[in-house]
């Protein structure tokens, strides 16, 4: 599943970073839309998910 199909997402786990909801007011249009279409699993934790596949390139 996308990301933007999640709406009780609270965190995304990458493999090097994690990007909490709470921090996107700070993103830019570009980087909101590249997180938006990242696919995602999720995990044990509720809101968390972990990412499948991205287009998400840009440092936060």
């Amino acid at each position: 599943m996308k990301l933007h199909e999640c709406e009780d997402w609270k965190a995304v786990i990458f493999k090097d970073r994690t990007i909490l909801k709470k921090d996107c007011p700070y993103m830019s249009s570009v980087q909101l839309s590249e997180l938006a279409e990242t696919e995602v699993e999720p995990t044990n934790r509720k809101g968390y998910y972990k990412v499948i596949s991205s287009m998400f390139t840009s440092r936060v």
